[in-house]
């Protein structure tokens, strides 16, 4: 269970170091719609703070959330297995186990993961880490896991059993248990194993012997707690020697539990059994879940707000301490297939239920509200529904297998039937107006109709035995059709007669399955594979366009001759600002198949695909960007924000017009994310899409970024350069930069020589907050004259330090950016110049250090206003022994907590936990005191 922390920290952006994807809030992206749903098991939950949580399952099952549940992300980690348990130590290290031996590690918070060597093959059970580099896995035939360098190597220690381990528990890095399962003919098993010595030798000191037991929880180094089968609850007060049984209320199997404090915690198991304690476990209450299935896991992330997860993709949601849970899981597991929107309100989603065969139920989907909540509409039997169209807000058609045709013209309220001349499964559906007409389908099904749908014909020429995919008419007369192996046809009388257009795949076996034209001259074709088709002449001649994928492209759209979306497999969206010249991806949040897009306007877009997700667009916002208002956003846009930057509202040299973070009146600090929206845009005139465009190219190129360390100065200080080699033409950078300010005093922190050199000036930006353990440093550079490649020292810092470490800083968040506005990728020699600190956009509470401690220990906080800031000290009893207050500013801060009670008396050794106040924020955590 993950008791490690009683409050997990907040994450910083939107996910997870991909770098710049949305650099300003509120700024154009998409976002999930509905919420999720599984019909796998859930077999573990992680909450690293109220709104970021985490779920893995069976059937490759990955997901989390930004917003409380309330919206869920598919995350396929790329490989596929039954996922067992997720852990993360802090916003950016986290690890998930599976079957087969199989661990994944992120260092970027889950933005992507990577596979680490277990050196196992066994079905791994639970994972638990007591600091990003300390941790044990536990699994079947008595595997136990153990890495001291974050999982960059896996070592077997001797458990002294062939049973499968379930749970484990450390309170450090020294102590503690493991549970085994004891399933076995005989029952007399010692299931509890536990180390002093981080694992290096297990022993089984007590004599305790229990069948189907499931985890095992410590509150301290007393007093424990085991679950298992059959609704058996078992308490140990001397360090797991000996136990005995508490009424559980229940004969219900057991699963989960988790203590938020020594006398709060949640059991959860069988049958939908929620069991609560407020008295340390002396008694035990049920709680109603409104689940009849398995529970398999539990994540409390404060004494009020928690998770639990289990059979059949449940999930549910607490934020009263339990008295009453909601169901997260209200989405549908539909293919959706087609959406339409009449204005920016009013739409139409069809699709499918299961995989969209014969025989499948169908459903149409309706919004008043610009896509927020989506209603179900009554629609009369029609299998298949695979194309929806609408006119307007009251007028739609909707088309499926067996040739049928269903239309509404009060928005829904009714639908009827049309008669066709077909029974082939019908693939779209085309109005160009309130009358003319087209729908394809199978076996190069063609019809049209000039009375809105009252009567179907059958064209007179063009007839063609191959599936017809997409249809799309400019108008009454011009239209085109395309769909299996490439094939194209146009028409110029209303669908009368069509004839073949030269297709660049025809003969491949590549479908081509959505069709946009922007005019009479101008359009795109997307297909399976990747595959673009662009014309500039009617489709006279169309040119295959590299799309940089090999995935397949389902659904297209433009909104003006130059911009347009596509969308395709595991959660593809292109974006083109060039007419279709070039295409580049956009985050999507999710790796379900689209199937469709559609926008009204810049501001509003949709997109579709499997597992009844809807993805909303929100974008387009005017942002100020071409600050000498010459109608082009170019570099000496760049350098007048930059020559701002650090700049506050209301201070001199602040200047609004740089300030472009939020809505176009920025946030009241010009900064670095100023100077990347600006660079991004340099160059596009004001006309063209481009120019309002947020994610900044990375340049290919990669940067040598290493720490290089001279002899100590006279003064006793340490020399400490950021050496670069292999950038170009670098202009502007900005770093955070994280220590320890408790054993770590910085004399200094300025500018290497990079950007220095003649005939450009450079303004040195910060550095900022030298003593709270995060300082902010940059640079910009600007003149006439560039560098070209160049390799030099980016900073430097003069230091003295206590601590035994060759480096004692981390870079968070390091950008370079050359004369063209794009960031450099940077790559590290030091590898441990990786690890990061983030700098949080809300309260934040770090872990505190040291832990365990003798004779002091400091808590780390990081608070976005200035105002006062109370820490309680409580016992193991929770008694109130210790109270500090202090006034403090907007930034990183520290307490030092001296072991003492409120007499100035050193408390005894043991556990303790504290409480940070800040206003209505409120966070908890444990340490323990050595004596």
């Amino acid at each position: 269970m993950k008791n490690l922390n009683f409050l997990r920290t907040i994450w910083r952006g939107l996910l997870l170091g991909l770098l710049l994807v949305c650099v300003i809030k509120g700024m154009e992206g998409w976002r999930v719609i509905p919420k999720a749903v599984w019909n796998a098991n859930i077999n573990a939950v992680h909450c690293l703070d109220e709104k970021n949580v985490w779920i893995v399952g069976n059937s490759n099952l990955m997901a989390y959330s930004l917003d409380g549940g309330k919206t869920w992300i598919d995350k396929n980690p790329g490989i596929s297995n039954n996922w067992t348990d997720i852990f993360f130590v802090d916003d950016n290290n986290g690890w998930c186990i599976g079957n087969g031996g199989k661990i994944l590690y992120t260092s970027n918070g889950g933005y992507t993961w990577q596979q680490q060597v277990s050196n196992s093959t066994v079905n791994l059970n639970k994972i638990f880490f007591v600091d990003y580099r300390t941790g044990w896995i536990v699994g079947n035939v008595g595997t136990i896991l153990f890495t001291e360098n974050g999982g960059r190597t896996w070592t077997h220690q001797n458990s002294g059993t062939n049973y499968d381990l379930y749970s484990a528990f450390f309170l450090n890095a020294d102590t503690g248990w493991v549970l085994i399962n004891g399933y076995s003919s005989s029952s007399n098993i010692r299931i509890v194993l536990s180390t002093k010595n981080g694992g290096k030798s297990w022993e089984t000191p007590s004599t305790f012997y229990l069948r189907y037991a499931q985890e095992i929880v410590f509150t301290d180094s007393q007093n424990g707690w085991i679950i298992a089968n059959s609704g058996e609850i078992y308490r140990s007060t001397d360090a797991g020697l000996t136990w005995a049984r508490q009424a559980s209320g229940t004969s219900s199997d057991l699963y989960a539990i988790q203590f938020v404090n020594p006398h709060q915690a949640w059991i959860a198991g069988r049958y939908g059994v929620i069991l609560n304690t407020t008295n340390g476990g002396q008694t035990w209450q049920k709680q109603s879940s409104g689940f009849s299935g398995d529970l398999f896991d539990l994540h409390f992330i404060s004494n009020k707000n928690g998770f639990v997860v289990g059979s059949a993709g449940k999930l549910l949601n607490s934020i009263d301490g339990g008295q009453n849970w909601q169901s997260l899981n209200s989405g549908t597991n539909y293919i959706l297939y087609s959406l339409c929107f009449a204005d920016s309100l009013h739409g139409w989603i069809a699709g499918n239920l299961g995989t969209g065969v014969l025989g499948s139920s169908s459903v149409v989907l309706h919004t008043r509200d610009s896509g927020e909540t989506w209603t179900t509409q009554n629609i009369p039997e029609i299998q298949e529904i695979r194309a929806i169209f609408c006119t307007d807000s009251s007028t739609a058609w909707a088309v499926g297998r067996t040739g049928k045709v269903i239309q509404t013209v009060d928005g829904g309220n009714s639908w009827s039937f049309q008669q066709t001349e077909t029974t082939e499964l019908l693939y779209d559906v085309y109005f160009s107006d309130i009358l003319n007409g087209q729908l394809v389908g199978g076996s190069g099904v063609i019809n049209f109709t000039t009375d809105g749908g009252r009567l179907w014909h059958t064209p007179q020429t063009g007839k063609t035995d191959h599936s017809l995919f997409t249809v799309f008419m400019h108008n009454a007369l011009n239209g085109w059709t395309a769909g299996y192996y490439g094939h194209i046809f146009r028409t110029r009388d209303g669908g009368i007669t069509w004839w073949k257009q030269n297709s660049p795949v025809t003969g491949y076996t590549t479908n081509l399955n959505d069709i946009f034209m922007t005019d009479s001259l101008h359009g795109c074709i997307v297909g399976d594979d990747g595959v673009i088709l662009r014309t500039t002449n009617g489709g006279e001649k169309w040119k295959q366009i590299n799309s940089n994928t090999f995935r397949d492209l389902r659904g297209i759209c433009f909104i003006n001759p130059a911009k347009g979306w596509t969308v395709g497999y595991e959660g593809l969206i292109f974006t083109t600002i060039d007419s279709g010249k070039t295409w580049v991806k956009e985050y999507s949040r999710t790796a379900a198949n689209l199937h469709a897009v559609y926008f009204t306007d810049s501001r509003h877009g949709w997109a579709v695909g499997e597992n009844g997700t809807i993805l909303k667009y929100e974008g387009g916002r005017r942002y100020w960007a071409d600050i000498d208002d010459n109608g082009r956003v170019e570099v000496i846009d760049i350098q007048m924000v930059a020559a701002r930057w650090g700049y506050r509202s209301g201070q001199p040299g602040y200047d609004p017009r740089c300030d472009v973070n939020d809505e176009g009146i920025g946030d009241g600090l010009i900064d670095i994310v100023d100077i990347q929206l600006v660079a991004n845009q340099w160059g596009w005139p004001e006309l063209q899409e481009g120019f309002l465009k947020s994610t900044p190219v990375i340049t290919q190129n990669s940067v040598i970024a290493e720490w290089i360390k001279s002899e100590n100065q006279p003064d006793g200080s340490i020399l400490l350069e950021l050496h670069l080699s292999g950038a170009n033409n670098p202009v502007a950078f900005e770093a955070e930069i994280g220590f320890n300010p408790a054993t770590t005093q910085i004399i200094s922190i300025k500018n290497g020589h990079l950007l220095s050199y003649p005939d450009r000036t450079v303004i040195q930006l910060g550095p900022e907050a030298i003593e709270s353990g995060i300082s902010r440093i940059g640079a910009c550079s600007f003149g006439k004259n560039l560098k070209g490649a160049c390799e030099g020292a980016l900073l430097q810092i003069s230091y003295k330090t206590t601590e035994d470490i060759s480096i004692p800083f981390r870079i968070n968040n390091l950008q370079l950016m050359d004369a063209a506005g794009r960031l450099n990728a940077i790559s590290w020699k030091n590898s441990h110049c990786q690890e990061s600190i983030n700098l949080p956009g809300t309260f934040k509470i770090f872990p505190n250090y040291p832990n365990p401690f003798n004779s002091g220990t400091m808590i780390q906080f990081y608070t976005p206003v200035s105002g006062s800031i109370r820490l309680v000290i409580f016992n193991i009893k929770g008694e109130q022994i210790g109270e500090l207050k202090m006034n403090h500013e907007k930034g990183m801060h520290h307490i030092q907590w001296p072991g003492t009670d409120n007499f100035g008396k050193q408390v005894p050794g043991g556990l303790y936990f504290y409480r940070l106040e800040a206003g209505d924020w409120v966070a908890n955590g444990k340490m323990v005191k050595l004596n």
